[in-house]
């Protein structure tokens, strides 16, 4: 019985230890245009752990799609040699697909505080962030 409940306790430890997510997305819908962006934030307590970004561009204008895989291999550029932030642009068809993985906690977050000037923290605080992407209009939740 005593192993049962030690086993017991130590399952809900490690399950209410463990890692939560908040999903935000944003959706924009113009002539000839449509972006949908999600933004999959993996948290333990306060702070950030993992960020996956999905950003969809569909257009039957090949030059919009021709325009935003350049600028998106232009930013992606400053973070090729930095292990732990993978990127991916994919095109086909008329949609274009870009993701971004970042792992906070094993990512070297000095070098991303160099080329990214808006990390000024060891640490991604979760609220600090979900702050930034509600001003840009996503819509988040838990």
């Amino acid at each position: 019985m005593k192993k049962l409940l030690a086993i017991s306790i130590i399952l809900v430890a490690l399950t209410g230890c463990g890692s939560k997510e908040v999903t935000c997305t944003r959706s924009t819908n113009q002539t000839n245009l449509t972006m949908d962006v999600r933004y999959d934030v993996k948290y333990k307590g306060k702070y950030v752990t993992n960020e996956k970004r999905t950003e969809v561009l569909k257009t039957d204008d090949e030059s919009i799609i021709k325009a935003y895989k350049a600028q998106l291999e232009n930013i992606f550029e400053n973070y090729k040699d930095l292990k732990y932030y993978e990127t991916s642009i994919k095109v086909k068809d008329n949609t274009l697909t870009a993701y971004t993985d970042i792992n906070y906690s094993k990512v070297d977050m000095k070098k991303l505080q160099k080329i990214d000037q808006t990390v000024t923290d060891e640490k991604i605080k979760l609220n600090d962030l979900l702050d930034a992407y509600k001003k840009l209009g996503f819509t988040c939740n838990k």
